[in-house]
């Protein structure tokens, strides 16, 4: 369950295991190890994983529903999102492109 919504986060963000494993400082063998639910990080890890991805703890390990059947809304909702550095103005801009490239 626990590398089950790891790779879930992951992948809802379009992160390779490399990127991922260099934001939380872990060996990317590791990560795939959590992810195949071979292994369980530790507290300290897990508590980065759930603090990176902006999400409790409670629903990094399941007990409530991370959503991840859902799409992403909002782009701040992960350290990744918030590390870009994009204006506003800049992102209504790509939007727009991208309904009217939808659009064709």
């Amino acid at each position: 369950m626990l590398g089950d919504n790891i790779r879930g986060l992951r992948k809802r963000y379009n992160m390779t295991m490399e990127e991922l494993s260099v934001a939380l400082d872990i060996p990317r063998t590791t990560l795939n190890m959590y992810e195949l639910n071979k292994r369980e990080p530790d507290f300290t890890t897990t508590t980065k994983i759930a603090d990176y991805f902006n999400v409790t703890l409670d629903a990094l390990l399941g007990r409530v529903d991370l959503g991840l059947d859902k799409p992403v809304m909002y782009l701040k909702t992960c350290k990744k999102a918030e590390s870009l550095n994009v204006t506003e103005e800049e992102l209504a801009s790509m939007l727009n492109t991208m309904l009217k490239f939808k659009g064709k």
